[in-house]
């Protein structure tokens, strides 16, 4: 049997009153203890269970109360919360502010200004096919659209104006239709939340994703243009 009292409360107890039992039984003479401290570790063995079990029901209780403490607070304040929305329900049908005031509430604040989306990332491309091009980019977050745009570069190397191509787009879409006859074709993209007044019109909008382009001719096959995105327009 180990020397060490294990360190679980309950685990001590049983090996100690085993061990106690034992040496009576041997005689604490033989084993070179004291008779009185033996009868000591059994009195103190007892005692510890004692305050052990009472220790254990006092915190099933503890955790009994607490759960009927969150039950009640919960109820409470599902109670308050309701009379609170039926007080604003009331003045804002009768127009009445001053009802706040008898309430010794204060009025609602106006809701604060949703931010501006952030700025799509991890644009990528992949060519299907029979000509489609897939455009993947990584979204930022609920409640928000996307406006894709597409830029035609010509034989020439002239950069054609950047053209809606989609709008209300999820965070993949398929142009079925790309120019042909042309060295590159580039894409961006742009978060949405309409109906959010914004610094750039009546739909908050993020800035411009750094553009994609699917390179025809010599080069590679895809790869990836920064431009700058500036600022949406």
């Amino acid at each position: 049997m180990a020397r060490r009292a294990p360190k679980p409360d309950a685990q001590f107890l049983l090996k100690a009153r085993l061990l106690v039992k034992r040496w009576q039984e041997q005689g604490p003479e033989t084993l070179g203890l004291d008779p009185a401290h033996v009868d000591a570790l059994e009195d103190l063995v007892e005692q510890a269970g004692e305050s052990s079990e009472a220790y254990r029901r006092l915190y099933a209780a503890a955790l009994a109360a607490n759960q009927d403490r969150r039950t009640a607070m919960k109820r409470a304040r599902a109670t308050f919360g309701s009379l609170v929305t039926a007080i604003d329900a009331r003045a804002k049908y009768t127009g009445d502010q001053k009802l706040y005031g008898r309430a010794f509430l204060k009025p609602p604040a106006a809701p604060a200004p949703r931010p501006a989306p952030t700025t799509p990332g991890h644009a990528e491309l992949a060519l299907r096919k029979g000509g489609p091009i897939e455009v993947r980019f990584k979204g930022t977050g609920e409640g928000v659209m996307y406006e894709i745009q597409r830029q035609v570069v010509g034989l020439d190397r002239r950069e054609g104006p950047w053209a809606t191509v989609a709008n209300g787009a999820g965070k993949r879409w398929v142009d079925q239709c790309p120019p042909s006859g042309v060295l590159e074709v580039r894409y961006r993209a742009r978060a949405m939340r309409p109906g959010q007044k914004g610094p750039f019109g009546p739909a908050s909008v993020s800035e411009w994703s750094l553009a994609v382009a699917a390179t025809f001719g010599c080069g590679p096959q895809v790869g990836v243009v920064e431009l700058a995105p500036g600022r949406a327009a």
